[in-house]
């Protein structure tokens, strides 16, 4: 199950909450799937359509889709095994971003809602600053978990 995305640039990152695989990344223009495991080994699977790579990403297990449809229909490379460390920063980062989405998005709504309707929220300040604060702690609990 897909833990985080990123995509960017035509290239699609994602990050799992799997038993064996670590990560993906697709290259659309170039239908290019790499898939890294827990180990660090990495495998290019070359000419792979944009719908089997979304069923791989949205499967509750990827490992049954790339048993079932990744390997048996399209070429393989093994690459150099990936640097664990880098990935784990990477992993860090991509949450890091979503909080920062989500307080942003949070941030202006409330924006929002207060200069749309100060006189009916006296407390929306108050609400907002707890709210920031919850964010914050989540964020710096999930930064502290991965130490």
């Amino acid at each position: 199950m897909i833990k985080e995305r990123i995509e960017k640039d035509g290239i699609i990152k994602g990050y799992y909450a799997s038993s064996h695989i670590l990560a993906s990344e697709y290259v659309t223009d170039k239908k290019l799937l790499t898939i890294t495991f827990g180990t660090g080994a990495r495998y290019n699977y070359l000419d792979v359509p944009l719908t089997d790579f979304v069923a791989f990403e949205a499967a509750d297990s990827q490992g049954k889709i790339l048993n079932s449809i990744i390997k048996p229909k399209y070429k393989v490379e093994k690459m150099a095994n990936a640097d664990l460390e880098v990935l784990k920063e990477e992993i860090a980062t991509a949450k890091k971003l979503e909080l920062d989405n989500y307080k942003n998005n949070l941030k202006l709504l409330l924006d929002t809602v207060m200069a749309e309707e100060l006189n009916n929220f006296n407390n929306l300040k108050d609400a907002y600053h707890m709210m920031g604060s919850y964010v914050s702690k989540m964020s710096d609990f999930n930064n502290s978990k991965k130490e």
